[in-house]
């Protein structure tokens, strides 16, 4: 047996208002701190609108693609009520960084930009606003 810190690191993220699980969990969110980031590390995510708290697990890193998969441990929902491995679907919007503290929100089935040259909180918030929609 070994202790905790040795096996993994607990982080915490505070997420932007509007934005959804599904799209904290998406690679390309942690893109500046992923090579910082090690199997079996947590992240406790904390919605900033009070939408949601989870911790994740990584459990998957792709150092070569730039990909993260992460396992959801656990999540509480506005309503207050907790689930063990929470279902989580994809978003139908992928967030991209553009350099320079810029981000795009970009629809995955057709390719299209949906906001270029904003903040990633901007962009967040166009992914959830799209995925609210569909």
């Amino acid at each position: 047996m070994k202790r905790a810190e040795y096996e993994f690191t607990r982080y915490v993220e505070i997420v932007p208002a509007g934005t959804p699980l599904e799209a904290a969990m998406a690679s390309h969110y942690w893109v500046h701190v992923h090579r910082g980031l090690r199997i079996y590390d947590e992240i406790v995510l904390i919605a900033a609108d009070g939408s949601f708290d989870a911790t994740v697990r990584v459990v998957a890193i792709d150092d070569r693609a730039g990909t993260i998969r992460f396992r959801v441990l656990n999540f509480v929902g506005a309503e207050g009520r907790p689930t063990s491995g929470a279902a989580v679907k994809e978003s139908l919007v992928e967030l991209k960084h553009r350099g320079h503290g810029k981000w795009a929100a970009i629809d995955r089935a057709s390719g299209k930009v949906l906001v270029e040259g904003v903040s990633k909180e901007e962009a967040a918030a166009v992914a959830a606003e799209n995925d609210r929609a569909a």
